[in-house]
């Protein structure tokens, strides 16, 4: 087993110590195999798991199960399971999967965790172990996400709003018929991403829709050409669009890491994406055209255009922001480990 992320620390007194995991259903058996690939000696009994580093002093740990990882603003939610919990062991958090942010996260609020695909977090007196050997969330099975006709645009605009009051705004915006809105809609709500709360008003279960989402997306079709440049993004893109007339711009959108470093600071942009609705406008671009992969800054003239809803004002003049979920896709798409950081505190920025 590769060790180079592993840290157990014993008491320097070296005093013995057993710790107790109550565990539910699959944890139990994976929480075991974990430790054991850990080097420790571990014992499973019914809902119980021994960890038996010595002979005497002992730890509790109580699992606490969740579907998913808790998102930042969730954290502070759990204090009171928390401090319940706490009076019967330490208090271990289990997920599926629990990112690099989310760990620290749920550290600083004194949190143990573990997840499904072996990484841990354990800390109790004398005795800490922190594991990190997958950095990327496990490919998982999704529903399918209705297709065909303007099925991203309204779920874009679940995504975004987070709760559809009526469907004749989203068709208005969406440039659909209420039918078909209405059929999106219920599409969604048999999928289990969307409540419906009344007649007329649907609950979005947003970070769900938005995985399957980043996950589904086929991207946006149409025509790409990709650019180099030396000067720094943000003066090259303010330098392409401070000339432009007013329609051309409103044809323009900015996405990428320059959109989401402006939007939920995180580093240095270092790819900008611009998308442009007419195909006549922007081809005269002064910059060196490259191949795919030695470009910073990528062109799409786009045949799915929904990402043009819900812009935001940018800071570079007149130009708008692509739709946040279209900067999430970007940021997926390039990918990175810096890249899942940032989609994270995007995220946490947009929606907290």
């Amino acid at each position: 087993m590769d060790k180079r992320h592993l840290r157990i620390y014993v008491p320097i007194n070296n005093l013995p110590i057993i710790s107790t995991v109550l565990i539910i259903g699959i944890m139990l058996i994976k929480t075991a195999q974990i430790l054991t690939e850990l080097g420790l000696n571990v014992q499973a009994s019914g809902n119980v798991i021994l960890v038996q580093v010595d002979e005497t002093a002992k730890h509790t740990l109580v699992i606490i199960e969740r579907l998913r990882a808790p998102y930042k603003s969730e954290i502070e939610k759990l204090s009171d399971l928390q401090a319940t919990v706490a009076k019967q062991g330490i208090p271990l958090l289990a997920a599926p999967y629990i990112s690099e942010r989310t760990g620290r996260h749920l550290e600083q609020a004194g949190w143990s965790w573990i997840d499904l695909t072996g990484n841990v977090f354990i800390r109790a007196k004398g005795l800490q172990i922190h594991n990190r050997i997958v950095t990327h969330p496990p490919a998982r099975a999704q529903l399918k996400l209705p297709k065909g006709n303007g099925s991203w645009a309204v779920i874009r605009e679940c995504i975004v709003n987070g709760r559809i009051e009526g469907v004749s705004q989203v068709a208005q915006k969406s440039l659909l018929s209420q039918p078909r809105v209405s059929q999106i809609l219920a599409a969604l709500v048999s999928l289990g991403f969307l409540e419906k709360q009344s007649r007329s008003v649907w609950q979005v279960d947003r970070r769900p829709l938005l995985e399957a989402f980043l996950d589904q997306y086929s991207g946006p079709g149409g025509t790409t050409k990709w650019f180099y440049t030396l000067d720094p993004l943000r003066e090259v893109i303010s330098n392409t669009v401070k000339h432009l007339d007013k329609k051309t711009i409103n044809d323009v959108r900015v996405s990428g890491d320059i959109a989401a470093d402006a939007i939920a600071p995180w580093k240095t942009p270092t790819v900008a994406v611009l998308y442009c609705r007419n195909q006549s406008r922007l081809l005269n671009i002064d910059l060196l055209e490259v191949e795919a992969g030695e470009s910073n800054i990528i062109l799409h003239f786009p045949a799915d255009t929904s990402m043009f809803a819900n812009a935001t004002t940018s800071d570079f003049g007149s130009i708008a922001y692509a739709d946040p979920t279209q900067i999430l896709w970007d940021l997926h798409t390039l990918g990175g480990d810096d890249r899942i950081e940032a989609i994270e505190q995007f995220i946490e920025r947009l929606w907290p």
